[in-house]
């Protein structure tokens, strides 16, 4: 099991326009697959993925090497 610091990725989304935080969040700190934030929000899971991947652009590259190295679910979190 791999453990993150939510705090440090909450200051990273902090910095986004809500869009992308909260799909990020979801992907990344609450552990969704894109279905089910495609779902919660009403969009496609290629709207999805395209919001990820500009939201990850607009953070800086120690951020994105970061979340990059997260795997989705079975994630434990530390606060």
């Amino acid at each position: 099991m791999n453990t993150i610091d939510t705090k440090a990725i909450q200051e990273l989304l902090d910095e986004l326009p809500e869009r992308y935080a909260k799909v990020l969040n979801a992907l990344y700190l609450v552990g969704k697959t894109r279905d089910e934030v495609a779902k919660e929000f009403n969009y496609t899971s290629a709207r999805v993925d395209q919001i990820e991947h500009a939201g990850l652009r607009r953070l800086s590259r120690p951020a994105i090497e970061y979340l990059g190295n997260i795997p989705t679910g079975n994630l434990r979190l530390v606060q």
